[in-house]
């Protein structure tokens, strides 16, 4: 006990401290991201000192773990990053890890200047800006690190200050990514469907007085925030009227000379008004500016990340084959992004 208070005495006369050990945590941002099958998957790779101080560093081994049925890794970027490296990049290894950097496991290293420490901050610091391309529809696919793969694989931080000595800190970082189809027809004018065996035609609903079916198509992007999606039909008899609706589910039943394709599911059955004059070339725009008006829609049924919607356009038709009336677009199946 004595030399214990002894020890307190001179440190706090001295007016220094005990020094403990700092880190660098390895992590992925975003931790959730939606893109559209095709997309450039970015994903940003951080080193962040685990206290409170900065910590200097040499060089890193990241072992990434992802699943190539929904992810294709193509390559970093190191624009933005916070180091200029001597090396940023996957290199051949022992293990072979690298000899496709596509299959599902690829180690990345970064090497600073060796006259120069690289530093993780307690904030974060860009290491790199790991790029990945979108494959396939998916729920959610993880982008994680391996502690070790192989004979000498390895995720590991290593000191400047000594050389061999590590600095690892935390790496259970995970970066989920979701996948969606881009806007996808649905419920076309098949001849099993159509209420009079009046078949559309490829990629339009059912066939109308001018001998075809009507289309939806969109243009813009999926986004919410951009809010820029616009709906289109061709293909309508021209000078009439139609509007344009959304539901949460999707149907196939017959409806005037066509097929009605939403439903309410869970966010109801909504209409956008006014109705739209049809042009003379058989057209009809709704957009952008969908999200918004949805915000008019009850409390949780309006548009919102993440959840797919279906949309179709009703139009009316005097001449129609089936003498109804009225007829409809295909459906257009959506599902929103960030």
């Amino acid at each position: 006990m004595r030399n214990l208070l002894s020890l307190a005495i001179v440190l706090t006369a001295s007016g220094s401290f005990p020094c403990f050990a700092q880190d660098v945590d390895l992590a992925l941002s975003p931790t959730l991201q939606y893109v559209e099958v095709g997309d450039t998957v970015r994903i940003e790779l951080y080193g962040l000192a685990s206290g409170l101080s900065n910590v200097e560093f040499s060089a890193i081994d990241a072992l990434l773990d992802y699943d190539p049925a929904f992810l294709k890794l193509v390559g970093v970027d190191d624009a933005g990053a916070a180091e200029t490296w001597f090396v940023s990049s996957f290199l051949p290894d022992p293990d072979g890890i690298n000899l496709s950097i596509s299959d599902g496991n690829a180690l990345y290293t970064a090497l600073s200047d060796p006259s120069m420490a690289a530093t993780a901050v307690p904030a974060g610091s860009l290491v790199t800006t790991l790029e990945f391309v979108a494959l396939a529809e998916t729920l959610g696919t993880p982008v994680t690190f391996l502690p070790t793969l192989g004979l000498f694989g390895s995720t590991n931080v290593y000191s400047y200050a000594q050389a061999g000595q590590l600095v690892t800190g935390d790496i259970d970082s995970t970066a989920i990514v979701r996948v969606v189809e881009p806007p996808t027809q649905y419920c076309l004018g098949e001849p099993a469907s159509c209420p009079c065996g009046n078949t559309g035609g490829l990629g339009v609903g059912c066939r109308n007085s001018t001998g075809f079916g009507a289309s939806l198509i969109s243009t813009g992007t999926t986004s919410v925030s951009a809010d820029d999606l616009v709906l289109h039909t061709a293909g309508a008899p021209s000078s009439t009227f139609g509007i344009f609706v959304v539901g949460g589910g999707a149907i196939n039943q017959p409806f005037g000379d066509g097929l009605f394709c939403v439903s309410p599911g869970p966010s109801g059955l909504h209409r956008f008004s006014p109705p739209n004059h049809i042009t003379p070339f058989g057209t009809m725009s709704r957009g952008p500016g969908l999200v918004a008006y949805t915000l008019g829609f009850p409390s949780g049924q309006e548009i919102q990340v993440g959840n797919t919607y279906y949309f179709q356009a009703w139009y009316r038709d005097n001449l129609g084959p089936c003498g109804f009336g009225w007829n409809l677009t295909n459906g257009l199946e959506v599902t929103f992004t960030p």
